[in-house]
């Protein structure tokens, strides 16, 4: 082995310099980690049949917005499955995607807790159950005055 071994503090120095220039753990800025995913996004649906490019706005508004691997192949799937009703031929493209992509995360965004939507009567029925408790804690309701002062 001719490795030398450091002398002196400067040495030492310009040791850890040339190990930490060379080393494998890259710290990347906030936009080259979105840049990397959508151009992982972007892989991920032209494999699958998409024409899709990395640097599309959509692509970018999705890897910032943390859209997963499994919303985006719902999204694809059920894109595909429209162009399969229609007969149509054309590329699904990023535009056609993101529709459907918003939608499914305004949809999981106002689905309640419980994994269920409510229709109106029941939460009407819900309303008029906390209105009449609140009534009864509060004074004699007996369900046929309109107006109790």
């Amino acid at each position: 082995m001719n490795r030398q071994e450091p002398n002196d503090v400067s040495d030492l120095a310009n040791s850890a310099a040339k190990i930490s220039s060379s080393s494998s753990v890259d710290v990347q800025p906030i936009g080259d980690a979105i840049q990397t995913r959508a151009v992982q996004i972007a892989v991920l649906l032209r494999q699958r049949g998409a024409s899709v490019q990395a640097g599309q706005p959509q692509l970018l508004d999705w890897a910032s917005q943390g859209v997963t691997d499994a919303q985006l192949l719902t999204a694809l799937e059920a894109a595909q499955a429209q162009r399969h009703e229609r007969a149509d031929p054309s590329p699904i493209n990023a535009g056609f995607l993101n529709a459907i992509v918003q939608s499914q995360r305004r949809k999981q965004q106002a689905q309640p807790a419980g994994g269920r939507f409510k229709s109106r009567t029941q939460q009407r029925e819900e309303t008029a159950q906390l209105m009449f408790a609140k009534t009864r804690q509060h004074g004699g309701f007996d369900g046929k005055t309109i107006d109790h002062e």
